[in-house]
């Protein structure tokens, strides 16, 4: 799905939500609040989801709310308790937070494997997975899928032992 479509049904999807809202609830009064996983600092995912909320609110005349988490753990909490009206999350979470308290899914991306990356410096003399023995490895959670979840168990399926630092967000790391 392209990047526009996957907007197009993001769009609907939260359209969908917002005319669920009671038609006794006044315009002014209609607002939802979007919780977006901390993958990295509120500023930088304000700048990239407010302008989207915005143009939903206008065209919609519901005002959504930005909202994240000071780190992963403390959002999966905020999740726990449905302290978000909608949220964008991992697929890890979906699944520990759709039964309870209830998150339904209206979009995902279709016809992509998700995969974990691993970074290290430029001139590091870490150039294979194997390099990794007895490491030290910063991942942003340990619920973080694509960058700590998946990571993590490849190197275990490898047979590599390392020790596991979580920080806050996928900037942290």
């Amino acid at each position: 799905m392209r990047k526009r479509e996957l907007g197009f049904v993001c769009v609907l999807g939260i359209m969908a939500i917002i005319n669920a809202i009671p038609s006794s609830v006044s315009a002014e009064d209609q607002k939802v609040t979007m919780g977006i996983v901390p993958q990295q600092s509120a500023t930088r995912l304000a700048m990239n989801w407010v302008p989207f909320m915005t143009e939903v609110g206008i065209r919609s005349g519901i005002k959504i709310n930005f909202a994240t988490a000071k780190d992963i753990p403390t959002f999966e909490e905020c999740l726990a308790t449905g302290a978000y009206d909608m949220a964008y999350m991992n697929p890890y979470h979906y699944t520990e937070f759709s039964i309870d308290p209830g998150y339904v899914a209206f979009s995902h991306q279709r016809g992509k494997r998700l995969k974990g990356i691993l970074v290290t410096k430029k001139d590091s003399l870490v150039t294979e997975l194997s390099d990794l023995e007895a490491r030290d490895i910063a991942f942003p959670s340990p619920a973080a899928f694509g960058a700590s979840v998946l990571p993590r168990a490849e190197i275990r399926r490898l047979g590599i032992s390392f020790q596991p630092h979580y920080v806050k967000s996928h900037d942290s790391v």
